[in-house]
């Protein structure tokens, strides 16, 4: 996660926090050897950044990534995603349909009601495009969306049972989403419905950032990585 195109955090397995000053060009550890791993970090405004881990646990800075407090979030579940989306509103996913907001810089989390959402479902990724617009999505083909900044969801449409490791948007219509088995959905209607594009890899695909409305960039399991460019 960037603050800007010099400064940037990454998290990882064992408590791990490193920072770069530099564009990522070079990278020093600020946190490690810690019993939970943290599986996603965001950066916001004026060096605040928060991250989420396993069992609940969480993590927020207010000097760019130099310095860390640790925090628990409302429920010990295992948080998968957490992202700023302006204002100083944040949205935290995890297991067991767990979704948080928080419009203070993460001192206080909301629940959100999702009510009407059956089955058990795991949320993997979220996504905003603006402070209103975003996404979220999960196992069991699970796609959300919310033109509300978050207080309300609508379900997408994808006709799958496959989890949906990540979504992204170029705005707020144009999105792709991946997950195992080589699985590519686009959406050109704001994450209404998907249309699931022919397989061109083996591998479970784990992350994709769209660049623009034509060109995103996925990436998988065995170093696969995709360009998908639309001329």
């Amino acid at each position: 996660a960037m603050f800007d195109q010099n400064n940037g955090v990454a998290v990882g397995f064992g408590g791990f926090i490193a920072r770069t000053q530099d564009g990522g060009l070079s990278w020093y550890t600020v946190q490690q050897g810690k019993n939970f791993n943290i599986n996603s970090v965001d950066a916001g405004e004026n060096g605040i950044a928060i991250a989420v881990g396993n069992e609940g646990h969480a993590w927020q800075t207010g000097d760019g990534g130099e310095t860390w407090t640790s925090f628990m979030m409302p429920e010990q579940v295992r948080m998968q995603a957490v992202t700023y989306f302006g204002n100083g509103c944040w949205l935290a996913v995890g297991d067991q349909r767990t979704m948080y907001r928080s419009c203070d810089n993460g001192i206080t989390w909301d629940k959100m009601d999702l009510t009407g959402l059956e089955g058990q479902i795991d949320f993997l990724s979220v996504v905003f495009v603006n402070p209103r617009i975003g996404w979220v999505s999960g196992t069991r083909g699970t796609i959300l969306f919310t033109d509300d900044g978050g207080l309300t969801w609508g379900m997408g449409r994808t006709n799958l049972f496959l989890p949906i490791a990540d979504v992204d948007f170029s705005d707020e219509l144009n999105g792709m989403a991946v997950g195992p088995e080589g699985t590519v959905l686009v959406s050109n209607n704001g994450g209404r419905t998907w249309t699931k594009l022919d397989r061109v890899a083996d591998v479970g695909l784990l992350s994709v950032r769209a660049m623009g409305k034509k060109l995103q960039w996925v990436v998988g399991h065995n170093g696969a990585i995709l360009r998908c460019d639309w001329e």
